[in-house]
């Protein structure tokens, strides 16, 4: 059963010195057994679960995939998907260069 509001989104915008490869990480919190989110940036989007991490404030890193950054201005967009959605706290979002 989905419970909560699965019509939110959220959206990092950042600014990029120069194009890259990047793993996309991100610090959560849910309480549910499973929840489906997805991200997307410029043309890519991915679906990703995220398994309970034991209550809404135990928090664990969770890989979200690869991304391809452009230079300047970006923005990631993560969205619930509906029907596959719980609650999720959101700490911290991480680019690391690869």
């Amino acid at each position: 059963t989905t419970t909560g509001n699965d019509r939110f989104a959220i959206e990092w915008m950042f600014s990029a010195e120069k194009a890259g490869t990047f793993e996309l990480t991100a610090t959560v919190a849910c309480e549910a057994t499973k929840s489906e989110i997805q991200f997307k940036i410029a043309d890519k989007s991915e679906k990703v679960t995220v398994k309970s991490t034991g209550g809404f404030n135990k928090t664990k890193v969770v890989k979200l995939g690869r991304v391809t950054v452009a230079p300047g201005d970006n923005v990631i967009e993560i969205t619930p998907v509906k029907g596959s959605w719980n609650p999720v706290n959101f700490k911290k979002l991480q680019l690391a260069r690869k």
